[in-house]
């Protein structure tokens, strides 16, 4: 190999070694710093998101008791009002008292039609509003019953519709429905509308048994609301004779949706969040314990946003089954948590809260991605600063080795150049041009090698003369000597 590649091998070797090192430590350096900054974040977001979560759905668990506070105190009254008329005494209510509750609203007085609050669902449809009045009751009168007995009835229980307005005009959001059957199997709904045929019967349900039994105020479970097909909660109370015989049972039907109202702080987490009306239950296929869902939140682009009660059984599943048993223990102990888990094939945050005294839990999944975005984002801004930087790096490092190569090359053929010179005078004082000399201008050692050269080369000059008449005298010399051994009797010669 020429002087000239091996003097650029080292050029480039001794430039460019140290230089892609240090890209490399630079470039791993930054990967580090950016895969530390966005995993530090992730684990802070995940925690922050954890913490909101749980305060969050321990929030709503207070708001909710607050709420419960208020019906348990409208449904107090209402069954006060109805013992007070059927003990032949006139409503507070209905006189002008107020009891606390305030006064009808003359905005909604007769006749009157409100068609944003009861409306009828079926399944995925478009919901359809019901005609509702807040002047007239809707009765069942059972044909068991004589007329006598049921117009007795109907005129006393006409005196309660003040007092079922009253309360509902003071707290609209959260009375949905005002029942009040009796024991010989009369029934009254308010506000009144008109029935339609799938709503015959079944109205007489669990609630009413329930609070007959217990002889309190109760909370019934979640369940489909036989008039709107809505998810509701049945909150129900006995009330009595004074001689302590039970009349009937009154109740106030609660939208699932008022209690689990759509917050703007989680959706601020993530628009994928999944909202779930749970309860852990039995299996009745494979008789194990399981988390049954029984309403879901509708998407909030979807209209009519509400919750969306399922008819038919549905279980939630975790992709690890561990996780399922630990969330069905929490459940069960009515517990408010937190946890990381699978769900779908991604990680997820899953929160839940007891809402009742039934084990119904409000369970709220959230992607974990949406919840690191910011440092998934901070992730991609660091790795696309390090590409830039790399591209930089890289086309600066390609003007480096052109300019290394170039001199390289240029340095190599100032050297090279009074090598090539002594060379070329060496072949002429070897094919005996002891007239050869080289002009070399460089002070460095193959200048000194130059001088040494044209002094050298007079020299030999003067030996190869001095060799050459050496030789001469000696074919002369040889020339006068015999070219064999004289022969002389009685003489031996050598020599």
């Amino acid at each position: 190999m020429r002087i000239r590649w091996k003097f650029l091998l080292i050029l480039l070797a001794i430039s460019l070694i140290p230089m892609f090192l240090m890209r490399w430590m630079g470039q791993h350096s930054m990967r580090e710093l950016g895969n530390d900054l966005a995993t530090r974040t992730r684990d802070v977001l995940i925690r922050e998101t954890s913490l909101e979560l749980k305060n969050l759905v321990e929030e709503h668990a207070t708001i909710l008791r607050r709420e419960r506070d208020l019906v348990e105190m409208a449904l107090q009254v209402q069954a006060s009002e109805l013992e007070k008329i059927f003990a032949g005494h006139t409503a507070q209510i209905a006189a002008g008292k107020s009891s606390g509750f305030g006064s009808v609203n003359p905005d909604r007085m007769e006749n009157e039609l409100d068609r944003g609050k009861h409306i009828l669902r079926m399944g995925m449809m478009d919901g359809t509003p019901l005609d509702v009045s807040y002047e007239k009751l809707t009765e069942w009168i059972p044909s068991s019953v004589s007329k006598a007995e049921g117009a007795e009835i109907r005129s006393k229980i006409s005196d309660i519709i003040p007092v079922y307005r009253s309360l509902e005009n003071k707290h609209p959001d959260l009375i949905f429905w005002q029942f009040t059957a009796f024991e010989n199997g009369i029934y009254t709904v308010f506000p009144a509308f008109k029935p339609l045929p799938m709503m015959r019967g079944g109205f007489k349900a669990a609630w009413y048994q329930l609070a007959k039994k217990r002889k309190q105020i109760v909370w019934s479970k979640p369940a489909i609301d036989p008039i709107t097909m809505q998810m509701v909660f049945t909150v129900s109370v006995p009330f009595y004779k004074p001689d302590g015989d039970i009349v009937g049972v009154t109740a106030i039907a609660v939208p699932v949706d008022v209690f689990l109202q759509e917050d703007e702080h989680i959706r601020k987490l993530s628009n994928n969040i999944k909202s779930l009306l749970v309860r852990p239950e039995k299996q009745s296929t494979s008789g194990k314990n399981g988390i049954r869902i029984l309403a879901r939140e509708q998407l909030k682009n979807e209209m009519n946003h509400h919750w969306r009660a399922l008819l038919e059984d549905e279980w939630l599943e975790l992709d690890n089954s561990q996780q399922l048993e630990s969330v069905i223990r929490d459940l069960q102990q009515e517990n408010t948590g937190v946890r990381k888990i699978s769900y779908m094939g991604q990680d997820s945050l899953l929160a839940y809260g007891s809402i009742d005294d039934y084990q119904t839990a409000l369970l709220v999944i959230v992607p974990a991605a949406d919840v690191v975005a910011e440092a998934n984002a901070m992730e991609s801004y660091v790795l696309t600063r390090i590409k830039r930087q790399i591209t930089v790096t890289s086309i600066m490092l390609a003007i480096v080795i052109l300019l290394v190569i170039g001199l390289a090359f240029i340095l190599s053929r100032s050297i090279t150049e009074n090598i090539s010179k002594l060379v070329n005078a060496v072949r002429r004082v070897a094919s005996g041009d002891f007239a050869a000399r080289v002009h070399i201008k460089s002070r460095d050692e193959i200048g000194e090698l130059g001088r040494t050269f044209n002094h050298m080369v007079p020299e030999l000059a003067e030996r190869v003369a001095m060799k050459q008449a050496l030789d001469v005298a000696m074919e002369v010399q040889q020339n006068l000597l015999p070219k064999e051994m004289p022969q002389v009797n009685g003489l031996d010669i050598a020599g």
